[in-house]
């Protein structure tokens, strides 16, 4: 989800532009070879006239588990539908979708089905977080499973109170997957993350199973005041059971970790005319513009009485999905390579601190503020511009509602 608060650069056009975007278009070069990238894809077209991702082309697709923290954002649903898109485009098969947030009420988990059922995947494995976190912002999401006038059109029948805990159904999506073959997309908490370490062999579990964790938390910068608060590393508040599972998965996690740094999501952003382009009784587009106005203060406000989203976890997908077409554009910073280090902040929370070394088994994605100018409210540039565009694309690619599949 998001971290609260409320980044490209003018000098000359081309020196201004190239110089980042070939450093940029380098790095991803060497994320595409180290990493193994998955699909391809060819357009920037969206809505209606969207052409299709190309089918992947492998003998073994790849596993993806979204770890969210459903609520009370609206990137979270959204960064689910982008799941959903390259699913449908073969670039992964759906694992799970395992919420970080405790949901009491249980509208999280039934959001989170309903876009499921929505996408034509029902019966997907949902997981839940069952500790002690201190609140349940999910419950953003009860008028759309029960008290909307058209929550019959997005059905859910899953039990919240039988939903396994986010950890066991990540361990058994692992479980059953050959070596290599798991991806993890963790865009809220990090508590299902270590639950998962903690569990008996979970360790050597995710050494072998999982390709490569996309984590989005932490800041490097500055930036907002994020770096010793990021809200996805240490909640609001500076919970400290969220503290303690950031620094167990940061310090124990036995393979690569692709880190998506707060900045970048906080500037590239996901326009209120793209998601009017979906069908006007979409549950992604019915979700974004329920009480926006009121809601989702923290994003850009878009002079018609809504707003244009931040996109921090949809980033996340999209960097999850490797080089997904030969214009992906590169969201990987100058100092790619090396070692993410958590330190106690001076609030009590966690940061990061990033060692740079060509050997280290961790990725810092996003980009510099030399690279696009980045302020807090600054104008965006082409770099971001190409984010934004590619976000819209593959969101907003036409889907056949009601496929009788399960993945």
């Amino acid at each position: 989800m998001i971290r609260l608060a409320s980044a490209k650069r003018t000098s000359s056009p081309l020196s201004a532009l190239t110089r980042p975007l070939f450093r940029l278009i380098t790095v991803l070069a060497l994320i595409a070879t180290s990493l193994s990238p998955l699909g391809t894809n060819a357009d920037a077209a969206v809505g209606r006239n969207a052409k299709p991702i190309r089918k992947q082309v492998q003998t073994e697709k790849p596993i993806v588990i979204f770890d969210t923290d459903m609520g009370p954002d609206i990137d979270d649903a959204m960064a689910l539908g982008m799941v959903h898109s390259y699913a449908d485009a073969g670039v992964w098969k759906i694992g799970a979708v395992v919420l970080s947030r405790r949901s009491p009420t249980g509208s999280g988990v039934k959001f989170i089905d309903a876009v499921n059922t929505y996408y034509g995947r029902p019966n997907i494995p949902i997981g839940n977080y069952k500790g002690g976190h201190p609140e349940d912002d999910a419950g953003q999401y009860d008028w759309m499973v029960t008290t909307s006038p058209i929550a019959s059109q997005y059905p859910s029948d899953i039990r919240p109170e039988t939903v396994r805990h986010g950890h066991k159904v990540m361990r058994q999506v692992l479980e059953r997957a050959n070596d290599g073959q798991v991806i993890i997309v963790t865009t809220g908490f990090t508590n299902n993350l270590s639950g998962l370490l903690k569990s008996p062999g979970g360790k050597d579990l995710i050494r072998r199973k999982v390709k490569r964790l996309v984590l989005a938390g932490g800041e490097y910068s500055g930036f907002n005041g994020q770096v010793d608060v990021e809200y996805n590393l240490n909640h609001w508040t500076v919970h400290q059971p969220s503290v303690a599972h950031s620094f167990n998965v940061l310090r124990n996690w036995p393979g690569t970790i692709v880190q998506l740094e707060y900045s970048l999501g906080y500037k590239v952003l996901l326009r209120s005319p793209a998601v009017r382009r979906l069908p006007e009784n979409h549950i992604l587009r019915q979700a974004y513009f329920f009480k926006s106005g009121d809601v989702y203060f923290w994003h850009v406000a878009d002079g018609n009485g809504s707003f244009h989203m931040r996109s921090w976890d949809m980033l996340a997908v999209l960097a999850a999905a490797g080089n997904a077409g030969k214009n992906f554009p590169a969201i990987t910073k100058r100092s790619n390579r090396g070692t993410i280090v958590p330190v106690a902040s001076s609030r009590g929370g966690v940061k990061t601190i990033f060692n740079q070394d060509i050997k280290g088994k961790h990725l810092r994605t996003g980009l510099a503020a030399a690279d696009y100018g980045l302020t807090q409210d600054g104008p965006g540039n082409e770099i971001t511009q190409q984010l934004e565009r590619q976000i819209t694309r593959v969101l907003t690619r036409p889907i056949k509602i009601g496929r009788n599949r399960t993945r």
